[in-house]
């Protein structure tokens, strides 16, 4: 939900975003066999005269550090089964918006809260088989059932009035990168919705590393990746009568497609990983993009194995593969080896655009408790928000909002993971 951050201006704590005392490191990679988790440190190039100094702390640390974390997954101080519920972005034309969400990456929408006094609208999408909600219901019936939802959505924010041109974070200042979806044919996706004229950030490589990119009408990224548990008849055509059932059933991006991921830049993905596991989630790897300049760490709430405990002696490479197979939301935290001196963008202050994650959680104000004894930044204090039900917001290292959400009168008995079509 958007309504606390739509018009916040203040900058995130400056607590929250120190660099990594590691520097960037040359390509070591610690595997730490006792936790079934993987950790790549940053790179530094190899001629610089830190990197010896640090590497020998980071590659005798790095395992400790690891152990610890696995130990801490019980310990979420969100309580039980937190699900992820939203990524927010800011939209100019709510319109535009909902057809290339809904008609063209064939996601349903679900519903429309609105606040008059505010000034703006959030809108709801998700790829699901659920009825939407029924719209003569007050908006705080509709606003419970979508915080009753077990998977994730799409959160759009309209300030009303404004045709501001909002930032994708993946130019100065950055922060936020994109979306990821999970598509049966990707090929094909890809074909169709340029064929209508999505626009094109990246076409598609030859590997998981370089999946094809498009960008939503304000210019937010959304990446297509293959589903590497599906064959992909695809890859070379897509035409006549196949073709066109597959882009009916989830829009030009074909059946069987999951809201796979969120990814933003982080300066130090030990302190993020650390944080993201105290609110739940369970580190999945990592994948090193050489060519990129990067490292991507995957977190999910999920009570499946994790690549390395499944695969304990597989190479490192198939973890790609691998990820693409998951049929449940992941957290991607981009660590670049490059990084800007004064931290990353939260989107929350000009130029503002993306706006948070956001979790429901079934004991609002104790979580927040426990988050603040941990030292964790809370942005607003949980507590009503107009008729839309109960939130707070907290702080990640990097000063990104993640909006909490009060749960009721629905129990879950394990994590969310996408059910195929």
């Amino acid at each position: 939900m958007s309504a606390f951050v739509s018009g916040v201006g203040a900058a995130a704590a400056a607590a929250f975003t120190a660099k990594s005392a590691c520097g960037r490191s040359a390509a070591v990679e610690v595997w730490s066999r006792r936790a079934g988790l993987s950790w790549i440190g940053d790179r530094v190039a190899a001629s610089s005269g830190r990197a010896s100094a640090r590497r020998g702390a980071a590659c005798s640390s790095a395992a400790a550090v690891r152990v610890k974390m696995s130990a801490a997954q019980g310990e979420c101080a969100l309580g039980a089964l937190p699900v992820f519920a939203q990524t927010m972005l800011r939209v100019s034309d709510p319109e535009a918006s909902r057809n290339f969400y809904e008609k063209q990456l064939g996601m349903r929408f679900l519903t429309q809260l609105d606040f008059e006094d505010l000034e703006f609208s959030l809108l709801f999408f998700a790829y699901t088989n659920d009825t939407p909600v029924d719209p003569s219901l007050s908006q705080t019936e509709r606003a419970q059932w979508l915080w009753t939802r077990p998977y994730p959505t799409v959160e759009l924010t309209h300030n009303w009035g404004s045709n501001d041109a909002y930032h994708n974070g993946n130019t100065p200042p950055t922060g936020y990168v994109g979306l990821g979806v999970l598509a049966h044919d990707a090929a094909a996706a890809f074909r169709r919705l340029k064929a209508e004229g999505v626009a094109v950030e990246r076409e598609p490589g030859a590997s998981q590393d370089a999946p094809a990119c498009v960008r939503d009408p304000d210019g937010y990224l959304v990446e297509l990746h293959q589903n590497s548990a599906t064959e992909s008849p695809a890859m070379s055509t897509s035409s006549g009568t196949a073709a066109a059932a597959a882009a009916e059933s989830n829009g030009l991006v074909g059946r069987d497609a999951v809201y796979a991921s969120t990814t933003m830049r982080v300066m130090d993905a030990k302190k993020s990983i650390e944080f993201y596991e105290r609110l739940g989630m369970k580190y999945l790897g990592a994948v090193e993009n050489q060519a990129a300049g990067f490292t991507a760490h995957y977190l999910g709430y999920t009570d499946a194995p994790s690549f390395r405990e499944l695969n304990a002696d597989a190479p490192q490479e198939e973890l790609a593969s691998w990820l693409s197979s998951r049929r449940f939301w992941t957290l991607v935290l981009r660590e670049e080896v490059s990084k800007p001196e004064g931290g990353y963008h939260n989107g929350n202050t000009d130029p503002r655009g993306y706006g948070h994650i956001g979790i429901t959680i079934e004991k609002l104000y104790d979580s927040v408790g426990k988050l603040k004894d941990a030292g964790v930044g809370i942005k607003r204090e949980p507590g009503p928000f107009k008729d839309a039900g109960e939130i707070a917001f907290a702080l990640d290292p990097d000063g990104y909002f993640i909006e909490l959400i009060q749960r009721r009168d629905v129990a879950l008995s394990s994590p969310y993971v996408h059910p195929p079509s």
